[in-house]
């Protein structure tokens, strides 16, 4: 991937959190329904329309142009689903919803040759130490899932692009 390349971090749920980055450059993100996500991602990765597209400014962040968001997503990053044994009993009879939007994207991604990467959602401590925090968007409660898919969009240009060798809390090495 390159500078010129755009990439979309996403932090699932029922009010999915999203960004949009450009090379090491957040341009811009938001918070949209579950369903809602799915099909804007769809959409801009298929036929490049909707919220998501290219040359879009309704969700960019302050600063940045049209020009500035150019080309097509390459890849989708993602906080990946895990059930973890002492939830599952408070999860039971429950559809998943969150697993459910994971697989939409997970198949709109191979379907359309896009990259998707899964991160653990416990790389979060990790992100603000490589300076997530300056770049939230304000009010944090509000906005809190956008400022989660932030970091995840911190996490993976750190370790994926600029190469640092991060532990995760979890103990694995990425």
């Amino acid at each position: 991937m390159d500078n010129n390349s755009r990439w979309l971090c996403v932090d699932p749920g029922e009010t999915t959190g999203w960004s949009l980055w450009k090379g090491e450059r957040l341009l811009g993100g938001g918070q949209t329904p579950l369903w809602a996500f799915a099909h804007d991602v769809y959409d801009a990765i298929k036929d490049n329309v909707g919220p998501l597209a290219t040359g879009e400014t309704d969700l960019l962040a302050a600063g940045v142009n049209a020009e500035d968001n150019v080309g097509q997503i390459e890849l989708v990053v993602c906080e990946k689903f895990a059930l973890y044994p002492w939830a599952a009993k408070d999860l039971a009879f429950d559809e998943f919803r969150t697993s459910q939007l994971i697989g939409a994207l997970t198949f709109t991604c191979a379907l359309h040759q896009v990259e998707l990467h899964k991160q653990p959602a416990s790389i979060k401590e990790r992100a603000m130490a490589g300076g997530a925090k300056e770049l939230f968007v304000r009010p944090l409660h509000e906005n809190r899932h956008q400022n989660d898919s932030i970091m995840h969009g911190v996490f993976y240009y750190q370790v994926e692009i600029r190469g640092v060798n991060l532990q995760i809390p979890d103990g694995t090495k990425k």
